[in-house]
């Protein structure tokens, strides 16, 4: 009995000592855990201020970017507004020039009787005695057959004609003389005028056959003299409009 007592005491106070060291071990952990618990509250402390710094750089460019966004918007309204602007004047530039181009179109009918005076004029100086007169009713810078002359030029071209007249059939409908319409520049008439041609034989000229043939030729006003003058004159073959 005594023995057990004694076996009894020895148990109990190995459970004391061994609750002992397990309590100081675990306070030990816990004081551990207590160090690292505080270095990771303050790693994510400073996370924390890291992300809310992230956090108000962020929100400042998102103030920004929406301050931007703004400021296009109201440029975008501006320009879409001087987009609608310029159509408008745009649609009534054409109309005013549509309106310009008719009235270009009715005027340059009424200067048809102007412009076959010139025309007989010319060709009426051009095989006369003095062809060098003819030289008058042409512009500055008027092309023959697709070239430029000098006068000395012009009179050996024109010399190989002996008669030029414009032909009028008064067995047919078909006019002598057409002016163009919608064709030349605002200051430009073009026409086409079918001609009797005498050449002659001992010179030739090769822009002409001999007979009739058709003309198309180019009058520009020239605002200076104040008359019509001739930039262009070419012949038409045969089968050709």
């Amino acid at each position: 009995m005594k023995k057990f007592v004694i076996v009894m005491i020895s148990l109990l106070v190995l459970f004391v000592f061994l609750m002992l060291n397990y309590l100081l071990w675990d306070k030990e952990n816990l004081l551990k855990q207590r160090d690292t618990d505080k270095l990771e509250q303050d790693w994510l402390r400073g996370q924390n201020l890291t992300l809310q710094s992230t956090v108000d750089e962020l929100q400042r460019n998102i103030e920004t970017l929406k301050g931007q966004n703004d400021t296009q918007r109201n440029r975008i309204v501006e320009l879409e507004r001087q987009v609608s602007e310029a159509l408008q004047r745009e649609n009534s530039n054409l109309l005013e020039i549509q309106d310009h181009k008719e009235a270009l179109r009715h005027y340059k009918s009424f200067m048809e009787d102007e412009i076959y005076q010139v025309a007989e004029q010319f060709f009426a100086r051009l095989t006369s005695e003095n062809p060098e007169e003819s030289w008058a009713f042409l512009d500055k810078s008027c092309k023959l057959w697709g070239r430029s002359y000098s006068l000395d030029q012009y009179i050996e071209l024109i010399s190989g004609i002996k008669s030029i007249t414009i032909k009028e059939d008064k067995d047919t409908d078909v006019k002598p003389f057409v002016i163009l319409a919608d064709q030349g520049g605002a200051y430009e008439i073009k026409s086409q005028i079918r001609i009797e041609v005498s050449l002659n034989e001992e010179k030739g000229f090769i822009h002409l056959d001999p007979g009739e043939n058709t003309l198309e030729v180019i009058f520009t006003y020239n605002t200076e003299s104040a008359h019509w003058a001739i930039a262009s004159l070419s012949t038409l073959k045969v089968g050709k409009p």
